[in-house]
């Protein structure tokens, strides 16, 4: 329980500590339940109290249904008597959730038990509503209509406004918004976004009247977050890195990725060209601080195919230098048996020398992938299930989004432009689209998607991967007449050192 005397810390008036604790909101939530407030906070409880209708669209984790569900309703129900509260939630479980946090930070508090809890807590405190000793009732409910219409209260709270689509909206006009209008109340409306169609884009319209708001927990452009102790710069490259691109741009950074939208922007593809790099029929070599030699980071990523007339076999080998990831070769071809295939990788082991093979193991299974290691390469499979195909692509557009991919586009090489103006042909026909379980994923819209994928496999590998060999400013070329090796040195003759790619790459 927290104390009375580790609430008012330094304070010594009691009567002068309520005062403040009345006037100011970010005092109160501070000094009393131990909060964090941050300017956000304040801003969202001074829309609550001077506001007629709020919507606020904010990350996971940013307190929106604490600081308005729970905080927010005990500090009014302290200092004004005979207030109403409707806070409706997504579901029953969420309901009975909020009603516990409510429950639990009164109790566990010396003195908001001894202002807010009734004598007969017994029989005025449910699983769905309280009564406080001021004479205040927080009810709670779910959004199914059932003990939502006749309330008429001061303050609605709808919580997880993304939830409900604009096809189940009759509720919230037709049932939350009148339990307003007998007390001229206040309503806020607050979630984080699921579609272009959902209840926070319906109220977010400029025509419906609401203070409508959007936060993001990072701001790329000031390089800052919205919440720094909580949610630092690391912290969200590991959430991103865990729960995927795409979800972490819609639960984190408000974006709502809709259904048909190109994730791979033609610009951030234009942007990795390269004009001055070309297509290589073997690796390389590169000096190292001590002066020795060393063998280049190359991953090559394979989608298999058969058919003679359908989908493409499609090997990709890209070279891992510092922070990017270089395609140093596609290789693209149809209707070849699977032991000439095999034959066709045991040359690009040979002459690449990779730390990584990725396989896709559906079409051969684990025989073709068993062939490989016999043979000495490190193959290793990947199963194109739903999830498994979300985190490459993520990846991927990660990788695009960030400038660490070049691709070569060097006039002079036929197949290099050939390749990758295909590449970027698939890429542009990858969509955004939602499983019948409602999951986030991507489409083609193209007849093929075989580099994407044999792509996105080599990325996988060099993002998975940890050493790189890092480039110094002035390096110079020196390549043997016949093209089988290369050394990178500087002019100066200091050797190329090598580095790690930045942490959260």
């Amino acid at each position: 329980m927290r104390t009375l005397k580790e609430i008012m810390g330094a304070e010594d008036d009691f009567g002068s500590f309520l005062i403040k604790c009345r006037m100011d909101f970010k005092f109160f939530a501070e000094s009393v339940m131990g909060l964090e407030i941050m300017p956000y906070h304040q801003y969202w409880i001074e829309c609550f109290l001077s506001k007629r209708r709020t919507c606020i669209t904010a990350p996971r984790g940013s307190g929106k249904t604490f600081q308005l569900g729970v905080a927010f309703p005990i500090w009014i129900s302290i200092f004004k008597s005979d207030q109403r509260f409707l806070i409706v939630a997504a579901s029953k479980d969420k309901a009975k959730d909020i009603v516990k946090e409510i429950r639990n930070a009164i109790e566990e508090n010396e003195l908001l038990d001894a202002l807010l809890t009734p004598a007969g807590k017994s029989t005025s405190w449910s699983t769905s509503e309280l009564k406080t000793k001021t004479g205040c009732q927080i009810v709670v409910r779910a959004y199914t209509g059932k003990g939502i219409r006749g309330q008429h209260v001061n303050y609605a709270l709808l919580d997880e406004g993304g939830e409900i689509d604009n096809r189940d909206t009759n509720l919230f006009f037709d049932g939350i918004v009148p339990t307003v209008n007998h007390k001229n109340g206040h309503i806020m409306v607050i979630g984080t976004p699921k579609t272009e169609t959902d209840l926070l884009s319906t109220l977010s319209e400029p025509q419906r009247g609401y203070h409508a708001l959007t936060y993001a927990m990072w701001n790329e452009e000031e390089q800052t977050s919205m919440w720094p102790s909580r949610f630092d710069k690391n912290k969200l490259d590991m959430i991103k890195a865990e729960i995927g691109i795409i979800t972490f741009r819609r639960e984190y950074l408000c974006e709502r990725v809709d259904e048909g939208i190109m994730p791979f922007k033609l610009a951030d593809i234009v942007r990795s060209y390269n004009r001055d790099e070309t297509f290589r029929n073997v690796g390389q070599e590169y000096k190292t601080t001590d002066g020795e030699t060393t063998w280049g980071t190359y991953f090559i990523g394979i989608d298999l195919a058969m058919s003679p007339h359908g989908d493409y076999s499609v090997y990709t080998v890209t070279e891992l230098i510092g922070e990017k990831l270089y395609i140093r070769k596609i290789q693209r071809v149809r209707g070849i048996h699977y032991k000439d295939q095999e034959n066709m990788i045991r040359q690009l082991y040979a002459d690449f020398k990779p730390t990584r093979v990725i396989v896709d193991k559906s079409v051969f299974g684990e025989i073709f992938v068993s062939d490989l290691r016999e043979m000495g390469i490190p193959a290793e499979p990947f199963k194109f299930t739903p999830d498994n195909r979300n985190k490459i692509l993520d990846n991927l557009m990660r990788l695009l989004e960030g400038n660490k991919v070049v691709i070569p586009r060097n006039k002079e090489n036929s197949d290099c432009i050939a390749e990758t103006a295909n590449l970027t042909d698939e890429l542009q026909k990858i969509i955004f689209d939602t499983t019948p379980t409602g999951m986030r994923t991507y489409k083609s819209i193209g007849k093929h998607d075989d580099s994407v994928m044999s792509f996105a496999l080599s990325a996988i590998g060099a993002t998975e991967y940890g050493p790189a060999c890092e480039y110094m400013e002035g390096a110079v070329d020196f390549r043997n007449e016949d093209q089988t090796s290369i050394e990178y040195a500087r002019e100066d003759a200091n050797p190329l050192e090598l580095t790690r790619p930045p942490k959260g790459w």
